[in-house]
């Protein structure tokens, strides 16, 4: 299964304060002191007690600090909100909603309730695998309708991922390299360069490996893999205090089995109330002939076709259909101009491909 999303997006905005971004997180004056906690929920810095906006954001260091790695894992933190594929299959197209909006069919014609924006361009068709939290600054979950600042595609939510920048005060970098059961193998890593007083550029990649975690009995196979890549390249331009270009591309390649879909039970399967039609198999609590061709109608030739037996193990699973598998890459390209027209009034334009 072959899958691209492809948007463009050119807006223009005028606020009313400067819209530099800055971490997430905990600013205390004093020991006894209130932790402050700033965001951008409506393209302004804010204190989040000021905002009249329900948000949860995440600086870098609370994402490690609770070792999330994509949106599934973060939404276990985030109150009212969830995410996971249309088809309930791996990392096919992800299905986010915020206090039950979404959007539950999955269809070129179709937009979702939940708008992802990553540095604030518009991500129509995400995909869960293209949605790993690769040298990001911050991430914000905006619940209920964000129309207004957001635009369409919002009336749930909107979720804001913003990457790291290039840092002009000098190179650095790091690598994070993790691993675990099931062959798993994360990379990740990024550098900052600085090329003159005024540019800098910053280059991040990312390999996540892991095999698959429930086995097909028919064939031994393992359902749930993962093999994704991830790279973005970034420049930073600021010729003047009052102006600031960013240029951004990045691609990512994904290529998984869809996951592991396990069959708990056939209809009455697993009873003695399941009465066989004649020609049918004559055992209690068997399946009849007519539930079997029912069945197969539905699921034959996918990996959930009618099989003798189910598995006691919730890791193991009997079908004997075709191997389902999804195949995705992604590409963007976003240009972000900032010009401070004064101390208090900022016009940004942001052109994006993806």
């Amino acid at each position: 299964m072959n899958s691209k999303s492809i948007s463009v997006t050119l807006s223009l905005v005028l606020g009313t304060s400067a819209l530099f971004v800055i971490p997430a997180n905990a600013q205390e004056d004093g020991d006894d002191a209130l932790a402050e906690i700033i965001v951008t929920a409506q393209r302004r810095e804010q204190s989040i007690q000021d905002t009249p906006v329900s948000t949860t954001a995440f600086s870098p260091e609370r994402l490690d600090e609770l070792g999330i790695n994509d949106p599934v894992n973060m939404m276990d933190f985030v109150p009212n909100a969830m995410v996971s594929s249309g088809t309930g299959r791996g990392s096919e197209v992800a299905q986010f909603s915020i206090r039950g909006v979404n959007e539950a069919r999955i269809s070129p014609v179709l937009d979702p309730g939940v708008a992802i924006y990553i540095d604030d361009v518009y991500y129509g068709r995400p995909q869960v695998g293209f949605l790993q939290f690769v040298d990001t600054e911050r991430v914000e979950v905006l619940r209920g309708p964000q129309g207004t600042l957001f635009g369409k595609n919002s009336t749930g939510g909107a979720v804001r991922y913003i990457t790291q920048k290039p840092d002009l005060d000098g190179n650095n970098g790091y690598v994070d390299v993790t691993v675990g059961d099931y062959d798993r193998i994360n990379v990740k890593g990024a550098f900052n360069a600085v090329l003159s007083d005024t540019t800098a550029v910053r280059v991040s990649a990312a390999s996540l490996e892991r095999d698959g975690y429930v086995k097909r009995l028919a064939d031994n196979v393992d359902l749930g893999n993962q093999d994704a890549r991830a790279f973005q390249a970034q420049l930073r331009y600021v010729p003047s205090d009052r102006l600031t270009v960013d240029v951004r591309a990045d691609f990512s390649v994904s290529s998984d089995n869809n996951g592991a879909v396990k069959l708990i039970d056939y209809y009455n399967f697993n009873t003695t109330t399941d009465l066989p039609n004649p020609g049918g198999p004559p055992n209690p609590g068997s399946p009849s002939a007519s539930a079997i061709a029912a069945w197969n109608n539905q699921w034959g030739g996918t990996a959930m076709e009618y099989a003798a037996e189910i598995p006691d193990s919730l890791y193991e699973v009997a079908g004997t259909g075709l191997l389902p598998f999804t195949d995705n890459e992604s590409t963007g390209l976003s240009v972000d101009i900032t010009y401070d027209i004064s101390d208090q009034t900022s016009l940004r334009s942001i052109t994006g491909y993806r």
